[in-house]
């Protein structure tokens, strides 16, 4: 049975941390769609940082490169489901990592569940 990835993290993080997932949209849709996406994330999330970020795509990467500062100020990201990005994206992106392959946010979930959490966290 297939489940969302935020399942995975949800059970191994326990209570200790809530997962929320956002749904960008299609890769398709145009600036004026996740112009209007940013403006909702910025209402809903106001003041709230998450802990982490974790972006699935390279659609989602870019979304928080351009507007993490303004949604979620300093929170860290990781990027999962795509190849090892460009420097200079890095270098916009301030606090990311991620694992540079093609997978898919579940794939990669499952990749790094089995090490030790405190190598991770």
């Amino acid at each position: 049975m297939d489940r969302p990835p935020w399942t995975g993290l949800s059970i191994e993080l326990g209570k200790a941390m809530n997962v929320k997932p956002v749904y960008l949209g299609l890769d398709e849709q145009d600036d004026d769609y996740f112009e209007d996406r940013y403006v909702t994330l910025a209402t809903k999330w106001q003041d709230r940082i998450p802990v982490a970020v974790i972006t699935d795509g390279s659609t989602a990467f870019a979304f928080m490169r351009k507007y993490r500062e303004d949604i979620f100020v300093g929170a860290p990201v990781f990027y999962c489901g795509i190849p090892r990005p460009e420097p200079d994206f890095l270098s916009q992106c301030g606090n990311c990592a991620g694992i540079p392959i093609k997978f898919a946010v579940a794939d990669t979930i499952d990749l790094i569940l089995p090490f030790n959490r405190k190598q991770l966290w």
